[in-house]
């Protein structure tokens, strides 16, 4: 039977009630949003079983990808935008060190995706779909990245990376509430601790490939025109000079060549003192976001999946531990750089926690570990300003680049 084929304006519908499907199943299933699982995840896993029901009875559906390309685009554009390179100032050495930590952890997650891939006899392109691209990255970074030529030699390196971002998010907010507990009550069992418990200070909120956060946005459409002419003509310059390179041989792809326009773009503007509507820009990326995992995610080869669980299991497990010896260590350290007191073993647990929350989930996953802890045991203003700054500024931009230097190392 020839597969249904529904056009973008189907395809955005189903997509729209994915998200609406996965927000009603974690408003019944609290676990879900401890974790936080985004709804269109929740929603395109669902979707997924449905159509591989629906397969095997017969109905095959096929969904349109150009509106899913363009939204891949404004989401990397905002993510760009963010990344506002004066913030760094503020954060000193401790923000480079946890950038260096970062670097670490995008290298060494891919060098241990590259080996679980040789162990299982799989081509070496497959080892950023079970490494950096899908737990530093998350479920946005993962698609991109499966969708570009380089991956093409790396069979199921979606369903392969879809899954293992799912697992990491669940593993990233279990290990990092964990990781952070442990170190605390070490510190407190320590000769001359205290136990006092300094104010617990608010929520700290952060733009990235998962966050769900409620913006309460009341903006005006003038606003909203500008921010749309801002990631038109973002969009519009990096594609050309995409383009452009292209042509001469030099394939860079097109949503990395968004988010490094966009950051140029910001930082430019900040110079110019007429900084980028950022709440916007947030809003937008969000929306994009979501839209982007529902439509990717419908279209999840569930059986694939089923067939590499071993694949994919050694890969959460190796991760996990990668990740936690980079957290108790240069990120503890890194986060303490200023702390006096008590507050020194605060600030280091909880840094560490955050960073196995976003090194193998999404960064709300790690915020939330960090909100958690300090909720528990007080405050740990220093472990937020380092985590959530170095998180914003590089982290992407980082986790992009060594992913397209292990593929063009890959390629065949």
């Amino acid at each position: 039977m020839q597969p249904i084929a529904l056009n973008e304006l189907w395809t955005l519908v189903v997509a729209l009630l994915t998200i609406a499907v996965g927000t009603g199943v974690i408003a019944r299933v609290p676990t879900l949003a401890r974790y936080s699982i985004p709804p269109a995840v929740v929603g395109g896993f669902l979707v997924a079983v449905l159509l591989l029901v629906l397969q095997q009875l017969g109905w095959k559906f096929s969904f349109g990808t150009l509106t899913r390309s363009a939204l891949l685009l404004v989401f990397f554009t905002t993510l760009g935008l963010s990344a506002r390179l004066s913030a760094l100032r503020g954060g000193g050495a401790a923000v480079a060190l946890m950038s260096l930590a970062i670097g670490l952890l995008a290298i060494g997650q891919n060098a241990v995706g590259a080996g679980v891939a040789w162990a299982f006899g799989e081509p070496a392109s497959l080892a950023v779909f079970l490494g950096s691209a899908a737990f530093l990255g998350g479920h946005g970074t993962t698609a991109a990245w499966a969708g570009q030529e380089l991956a093409a030699s790396a069979p199921n390196a979606f369903d392969v990376g879809m899954a293992c971002a799912t697992l990491g998010l669940v593993a990233g907010g279990v290990l990092g509430s964990v990781v952070a507990t442990r170190l605390l009550d070490h510190a407190a069992r320590a000769p001359g601790a205290g136990t006092a418990k300094a104010p617990v200070h608010g929520e700290v909120t952060l733009h990235s490939d998962m966050d769900d956060a409620k913006f309460g946005l009341w903006t005006s459409s003038d606003r909203w025109l500008r921010q749309l002419l801002v990631l038109s003509l973002t969009i519009g310059i990096a594609l050309a000079w995409q383009a452009w390179l292209a042509g001469r041989g030099i394939n860079i792809p097109p949503f990395l060549a968004c988010l490094l326009t966009a950051v140029a773009f910001t930082n430019l503007a900040d110079l110019l003192k007429h900084g980028v509507d950022l709440e916007t820009a947030d809003l937008a990326g969000t929306v994009a976001l979501r839209l982007f995992l529902a439509m990717s995610l419908m279209s999840l080869d569930l059986m694939a999946v089923l067939n590499a669980a071993g694949l994919i299991l050694s890969a959460v497990v190796l991760q996990c531990i990668v990740t936690g010896l980079i957290a108790v260590t240069l990120v503890r350290y890194a986060a303490t750089r200023g702390s006096q007191g008590s507050q020194v073993a605060r600030d280091g647990a909880v840094a560490a926690g955050g960073f196995m929350g976003f090194g193998l989930g999404a960064m709300p996953v790690g915020l939330s570990v960090m909100q958690r802890i300090t909720l528990q045991h007080g405050a740990a203003p220093r472990a937020f300003l380092v985590v959530t700054l170095a998180a914003s500024l590089v982290q992407d931009l980082i986790n992009a680049g060594v992913v397209q230097a292990a593929l063009v190392w890959a390629a065949p």
